[in-house]
């Protein structure tokens, strides 16, 4: 795995864990031929402006799709739905977190 998708996999994990939901992973894939005749070039640069790494991940942070880097495409996966409430054991974020005889919110309005 490389440097890359370890990064993505960290960015991502964090909306897997709090959603417990298959996640949807967009990112565009943009290269200086992409630019109309007429942009204003910034000098010089990479040819990708952004590789892309679109990918769909199960609750676990599993691949199910992807992720697709330098390339232009569009990703399907079957779901797996059964794994939602499995992820809820991992964190239940209604659960106990939910608990007002156990967490306060308290605002110093105060300056």
């Amino acid at each position: 795995m490389s440097d890359l998708v370890r990064a993505a996999v960290i960015q991502t994990a964090p909306v897997l864990l709090d959603r417990e939901a298959t996640v949807g992973k967009v990112c565009q894939f943009v290269t200086r031929e992409m630019m109309p005749a007429d942009w204003e070039d910034i000098g010089p640069g990479p040819a990708d402006f952004c590789r892309g790494g679109s990918a769909i991940l199960d609750p676990f942070g599993r691949y199910l799709a992807g992720p697709l880097y330098d390339q232009e495409g569009i990703l399907s996966a079957e779901l797996d739905l059964s794994l939602i409430p499995q992820a809820r054991f991992d964190l239940d974020v209604v659960g106990h977190y939910s608990r007002p005889d156990v967490f306060q919110l308290t605002i110093n309005e105060g300056p």
